[in-house]
């Protein structure tokens, strides 16, 4: 065996490394390994697990590989500057988060000298993981002796980082010629495409990856918007060091007539994503994910599902003040009939004009405390009649005020609510309770779905809760958005939780 024990300052593939890293590098490993990499004739893949980097980069600068390297010390990064095939993620992983790379990712070679120093009697744990995600794994026994692992077909068993295992198998077949994914095909059926190289950009976030940095990825991102694809999403980005690569572009299920709507490029698809690199908390990864791409663009036609909940067909509805012509324009297609209600006399003839139907009625305060002595919520029932839904638009600041003029529960209510006036929502549901109301849930901005909603992709049920419970709810989601201050979105408030 040759060691190199390096205590002082060197040069390594042309960048200098400084005497903390301290390293001892056994050289005759890698002539071990080399012979397997040498066979290689197409692009391959390769984790450099706990090693320093040292592999990585030697083998990214030899061959056409994109090299990931995966270690807790951050000062590794000063090795990744002149290498545009690297990749580092900056995370101490533990054995069951090892496990769950190898049941998302898929890698041809691994290297992993330090296994058994590093997780002591969890070592049988994490080389089943480590096998597990590549067709050739080098483990160093605690012995010293150097264990070569390899098979030609493996599973993914997770589509992505953030889904929950998979019970259809996608198969992969590899060899050092090519390497292929096998998934089941829609509507039938199986499909089988090129495997590329590299990691997905979302198990690059969810394990902190720190090179590329988040500018070289937003260029790489903004080159990407030329290029169709029916789902413009992260989970569908590969990251190749400098350079993001498409995966499923023809994918059958988000085709015209497919099972899923197609996800287009838009501009704030891609600020969204630009957002989403700026994150480096795993917590906060998610969260994004899920609340701010999954979804996304919104349609009528998904706002217009969402308010069935509220709006049954041919319900009637209070819209206080007078909405935008979008939201109108959902309760009709909703077969609704509204009462547009401003209690300030905001009037727009022209909207009035161009909405006046037998099934939308437009009534300013002047008129309402006319008709029935009362300017509020409890005046429009009296002349109409307790409505299956009420909206409020107010300025959250102003809701506890409108609510004033309740008494009596309707069943369902709407309006909207800041962080940075949490006071007048504690005060609203204050309110709310005293009228009897037990149920509450919220939507992010004004987007089409709950807060505590149902999550068909994690199986996770919607669920209706306490006042209480929905403070702490909206506090928890705030600390997870990048600028939580600033997050508002809209309260509902039910009779029962199953409406």
């Amino acid at each position: 065996m040759i060691w190199k024990k390096c205590y002082h300052s060197f040069m390594f593939l042309g960048v200098f490394m400084a005497t903390a890293f301290l390293n001892v590098i056994n050289l005759s490993h890698y002539e071990t390994i080399k012979p397997i990499l040498d066979q290689y004739e197409r692009p391959f893949t390769v984790l450099d697990f706990e090693n320093k980097g040292m592999y990585a980069c030697q083998i990214a600068s030899e061959y056409e590989t994109v090299s990931v390297i995966a270690d807790r010390d951050r000062e590794l990064i000063k090795l990744c500057d002149k290498i545009d095939n690297l990749i580092f993620l900056n995370k101490e992983f533990t054995p069951e988060e090892l496990q769950h790379l190898s049941e998302c990712e898929h890698f041809d070679v691994v290297v992993a000298l330090s296994v058994w120093e590093r997780f002591g009697e969890d070592g049988p744990r994490v080389v089943d993981a480590i096998v597990n995600m590549a067709s050739h794994a080098f483990i160093k026994r605690p012995e010293g002796e150097l264990y070569h692992f390899s098979a030609d077909q493996k599973y993914l068993q997770r589509k992505t980082w953030l889904l929950p295992r998979i019970k259809d198998k996608y198969v992969i077949s590899s060899s050092f010629q090519s390497k292929t994914l096998t998934k089941p095909a829609w509507p039938k059926g199986v499909t089988t495409s090129s495997w590329i190289p590299g990691i997905n950009l979302l198990t690059f976030k969810m394990c902190n990856g720190i090179y590329p940095s988040k500018e070289t990825l937003k260029e790489s991102l903004e080159a990407l918007k030329d290029q169709p694809h029916t789902d413009w999403m992260v989970n569908n980005m590969v990251i190749q060091g400098k350079k993001i690569a498409w995966v499923d572009i023809s994918d059958a299920a988000r085709q015209k007539n497919g099972a899923v709507k197609p996800t287009f490029f838009t501009p704030e698809g891609l600020e969204a994503h630009g957002q989403l690199l700026n994150l480096s908390d795993s917590k906060q990864v998610e969260h994004h994910f899920w609340n701010h791409l999954v979804g996304y663009p919104v349609h009528k036609s998904d706002r217009i599902n969402f308010l069935r909940r509220f709006v049954p067909a041919s319900g009637k509805v209070f819209e206080i003040p007078s909405a935008s012509d979008e939201w109108l324009d959902i309760y009709l297609g909703l077969g609704a009939r509204i009462i547009a209600c401003d209690f300030f006399d905001h009037v727009d003839e022209e909207r009035s004009e161009k909405f006046a139907s037998e099934r939308v009625n437009f009534i300013t305060g002047t008129e309402l405390q006319h008709l029935s002595d009362k300017k509020t919520i409890d005046g429009l029932i009296d002349l109409y009649k307790v409505p299956d839904f009420c909206m409020l638009h107010h300025n959250a600041e102003e809701v506890p005020s409108i609510l004033k003029g309740l008494s009596q529960k309707i069943p369902g209510l709407g309006f909207r609510f800041k962080m940075k006036s949490l006071s007048a929502l504690e005060k609203s549901l204050e309110q709310l309770e005293l009228l009897g109301y037990e149920w509450f849930n919220f939507s992010p901005q004004d987007f089409p779905r709950l807060g505590l909603g149902t999550n068909i992709h994690t199986h996770v049920k919607e669920r209706w809760v306490s006042a209480k419970e929905l403070l702490q709810a909206i506090k928890d989601f705030a600390a997870l958005e990048s600028q939580g201050e600033l997050f508002e979105g809209y309260i509902y408030a039910v009779t029962n939780d199953s409406d």
